[in-house]
């Protein structure tokens, strides 16, 4: 979900001054807000039902370890310091 996403971001970015945003909102008061918000708007547009992924048959047959979320997100938020997408903080540095 999105809070858990924003909660991964801000164990590793908050201690370095970043605030990744979170929300908790229900999906009406989204659709409110996307007639005069296009962020609402937006992020509205991606809602829908979970779906359940299963990658057992990729990791039996093609043998792929796949990296961990938490670990995609954090090296994700890396990069996009790095490539200037968000900018570097004074007190930012990359974690080992």
């Amino acid at each position: 979900s999105h809070g858990q996403i924003a909660s991964v971001l801000r164990k590793e970015f908050g201690p370095m001054g970043y605030s990744p945003p979170f929300v908790y909102t229900t999906n009406l008061m989204l659709y409110l807000l996307s007639f005069c918000m296009k962020e609402a708007e937006e992020a509205y547009s991606m809602l829908g039902p979970l779906r359940p992924f299963d990658n057992t048959r990729s990791k039996e047959i093609l043998k792929i370890d796949y990296i961990p979320i938490e670990k995609s997100l954090v090296d994700a938020g890396h990069s996009m310091i790095h490539q200037g997408v968000v900018p570097k903080l004074p007190k930012y540095k990359k974690s080992t």
